[in-house]
């Protein structure tokens, strides 16, 4: 046998052994701008893709049960659409490892569309023009290692109202957002933890929070470093109930570092540290509660514009103990219903309505308790 028939034979071969690789595999590759996934199945990005044009998505996912490995490239999204949208009806949708710049939306899940389970894990998502990722009416979320930087609005969006949703928003790097950090509406039993969070590179007040909860019940907020929001840091709003915050750290938020707003009863507050808030709105507080039934232990409440710990007129049957309260700027006498303080004292803390429970081991400054 010539030597150039053993090399055709050996190289068929080959040929004939990378096909059923590749098939065995089970992953189809999608290289072009504008692709739409319309059957379920495991898909991996072969090169960098762009959009095609104004208000077309790059990759629309319209099937229920798809993995979508980025492999590492780039997706170059246009405005009009997101760079990434999930179209379908969803029963498991992953999306991970890769990068995607610009578009309105790096992912987008439109509202009125059901579904079942969005992953989405070691993305870049940079530069959207609205929301990093918006997921809507999604039951289950897993939302992990990402890089989300210069968003218009939310880095993260979960919403509506209405439809409670569970999962977790972990590890993730979100950066100058124009909006709040992390939104959710409606979740329960969902874990917020350990994202480093960063809003509002521009420094106007207002424009985002760091991490809010609206009508959410029974989540885990933990450990959580958020700095620079240009509203509040914490905010646990409607009707959040049952909710446990702990170990966070917030630094200068523009407003205030913690707001219980009426309503959001029944949760416990343990181990955060919030310091240096409320100078930019100009008297905000380290922790502001206006709720009830809450339980607010071993915080450290120092060195903010307002009070360190406020209890508006509207709180009651809160308990708290073991706080620290040091170096808060409120003039004395100027929290509204001060001469009702006791057995809190301005600046450092103020009960304005009376009608919330100490263990009286709170370390903040003032005479002896009535």
């Amino acid at each position: 046998m010539s030597r150039c028939v053993a090399v055709l034979l050996v190289a068929a071969t080959l040929a004939v052994l990378a096909g059923p690789v590749i098939a065995a595999e089970g992953r189809t590759p999608v290289f072009l701008g504008g692709t739409v996934i319309a059957a379920d199945g495991r898909y991996i990005l072969t090169r960098n893709i762009s959009s095609v044009g104004a208000g077309i998505p790059v990759i629309t996912i319209g099937a229920s049960k798809v993995d979508l490995d980025l492999n590492g490239f780039t997706i170059f999204g246009a405005g009009g659409a997101a760079a990434i949208l999930i179209a379908g009806p969803v029963v498991e949708v992953r999306i991970h490892d890769g990068t995607i710049i610009d578009g309105d939306y790096g992912v987008d899940r439109p509202l009125g569309l059901p579904g079942r389970l969005v992953i989405l894990e070691d993305l870049k998502i940079l530069d959207s023009g609205f929301a990093g990722v918006h997921l809507g009416d999604v039951e289950n979320v897993a939302i992990r290692r990402n890089t989300i930087f210069d968003p218009g609005m939310e880095g993260i969006l979960i919403d509506p109202p209405g439809l409670f949703r569970h999962g977790e928003i972990v590890n993730n790097s979100i950066k100058r957002t124009g909006d709040d950090g992390i939104a959710v509406f409606s979740g329960a039993a969902m874990e917020i933890s350990h994202n480093q969070i960063e809003v509002a590179g521009s420094g106007a007040i207002g424009l985002g929070t760091g991490i809010s909860l609206t009508d959410s019940v029974g989540c885990l907020l933990k450990e959580n470093v958020i700095s620079d929001a240009s509203d509040h840091g914490i905010l646990l709003t409607g009707a959040s109930s049952g909710n446990k915050v702990y170990d966070n750290v917030i630094r200068h938020a523009f407003i205030n570092g913690i707001l219980l707003i009426s309503g959001a009863d029944n949760n416990l507050l343990l181990n955060n540290v919030v310091t240096d808030c409320g100078f930019d709105a100009g008297g905000a507080d380290g922790l502001l509660v206006m709720s009830s039934g809450n339980h607010i232990e071993g915080n450290t409440l120092n060195a903010n514009s307002g009070c360190g710990l406020h209890f508006a007129l509207t709180a009651g049957l809160n308990v708290f103990g073991r706080n620290v309260a040091r170096g808060n700027g409120l003039v004395p006498g100027a929290c509204p219903g001060a001469a009702l303080c006791a057995p809190l004292f301005t600046p450092d803390s103020c009960d304005e309505g009376g009608l919330n429970d100490t263990s009286l081991e709170n370390m903040i400054p003032g005479p002896p308790p009535f």
